[in-house]
């Protein structure tokens, strides 16, 4: 069976919702995290990308509510939501929770927040109130200097990720911590229709710097949600009862920097709505992928600096005698596994704070995902991107 799981940590350190409302929360997590895959591309030096967007921008979106000034903005604009209030933000989140986490008997998607503080730090309560009810996250207040602090919030992660993820924060934990907001994400979904077992056969693929290797490809040919964009083939690979959904794009050979660079919140919402049902062949290479990074300077570099330094306003959080308060590290971890079954992925994050005409019938697709290719876990009924991919080499190396 395949799955996904991830996990965001934001670490802080001292030194009546509208659909509309609901439809532009989503909007706004899908340009921060096609934005955020973007960046990370660039970064990753010729390595795989796999990130849960709607963990990193709900663990940031948690710390948001307690920003003010320059910090708010500047958080407003890098996650997409600075036409949101914060009001609205908070209610719109919390419906968006509860429809992402409606039952599908073939789809298990599960996410979860918790909020770890260091006792005797004076947090706001308004801050902790608004978590705990517009976030469902856990709250607790822990000895920070007890042995036993890392491994009751990795205890938590390995909890919500099925497993997936052993843990998010350091052993022990960095003397100037004082707030852990963590976000974990994990889904389980089976095929609409799986693929054979007997068809998987070793296959080359092309890696991204030229060279090959061989690597089990899977096979299914039928009829299939298709797009064939400029300069790439995309195809819609469901689950379940198809509340969720794989959607993996194929650059053409020597497009996949052309591809990422046009692949904006703009484009993505075009393209989901111009598939087409057609015939083809899928080929789908097998794969299971860890990916941790500490995503700091990609936040800056994307415009959320303030943040990160001593300058910054998170008075909503608390105010301390101690020092500034700040985020000293964002860090996301996910892993993904795709198989003949379905898909199972995690993502934790923590915070240390597609039309049918009557032209002649084109001819069936071939879609084989035999070189670096794209895709994202889709939640169908929102349209949020629960998580996105870039596969550049499938056996494996994050």
């Amino acid at each position: 069976m395949a799955a996904c799981s991830g996990a965001l940590l934001a670490a802080l350190s001292l030194g009546g919702t509208c659909a509309d409302e609901i439809q532009e929360a989503v909007a706004g997590s899908n340009r921060f995290g096609l934005d955020l895959h973007r960046a990370l591309l660039r970064e990753g030096a010729g390595g795989n990308v796999f990130i849960s967007p709607l963990s990193v921008s709900t663990a940031l979106r948690m710390v948001l509510h307690g920003a003010g000034g320059e910090t708010l903005s500047q958080m407003q604009r890098t996650l997409g939501v600075d036409g949101i209030g914060t009001d609205a933000l908070a209610r719109a989140d919390l419906a968006l929770l509860e429809t992402l986490r409606s039952a599908d008997p073939r789809v298990e998607l599960a996410i979860a927040n918790s909020v770890w503080a260091r006792q005797g730090i004076p947090f706001q309560q308004t801050f902790l109130d608004l978590v705990r009810r517009d976030y469902g996250a856990r709250v607790e207040a822990i000895d920070f200097s007890s042995p036993a602090a890392p491994g009751t919030i990795n205890a938590w992660v390995r909890e919500n990720t099925r497993g997936k993820i052993d843990s998010i924060v350091p052993d022990p934990l960095p003397r100037g911590a004082i707030l852990y907001l963590i976000n974990a994400v994990y889904f389980k979904g089976t095929w609409a229709r799986r693929f054979d077992r007997g068809l998987t056969r070793e296959a080359p693929f092309t890696l991204a710097d030229g060279r090959r290797t061989g690597h089990p490809m899977m096979s299914q040919r039928g009829e299939f949600g298709y797009l064939r964009g400029d300069r790439f083939q995309a195809v819609r690979l469901p689950y379940g009862g198809r509340r969720a959904e794989m959607v993996v794009f194929l650059p053409d050979e020597g497009a996949e920097d052309l591809f990422h660079a046009g692949l904006t919140a703009e484009t993505w919402a075009r393209w989901m709505g111009a598939f087409g049902e057609r015939e083809g062949t899928v080929g789908l290479p097998r794969f299971e992928i860890e990916y941790e990074k500490s995503l700091v300077d990609t936040l800056k570099g994307i415009g959320m600096e303030v943040a990160f330094g001593e300058g910054a306003d998170f008075s909503g959080i608390c105010s301390c005698i101690e020092g500034p308060v700040y985020i000293s590290d964002v860090r996301h971890k996910a892993y993904v596994k795709v198989d003949e079954e379905g898909t199972e992925a995690a993502a934790v994050t923590s915070v240390m704070a597609f039309a049918e005409s009557e032209e002649p019938e084109e001819p069936p697709f071939r879609l084989i995902c035999d070189r670096p290719f794209f895709f994202a876990i889709v939640d169908t009924r929102t349209g949020a991107i629960l998580f996105t991919g870039s596969i550049l080499d499938p056996r494996g190396s994050g």
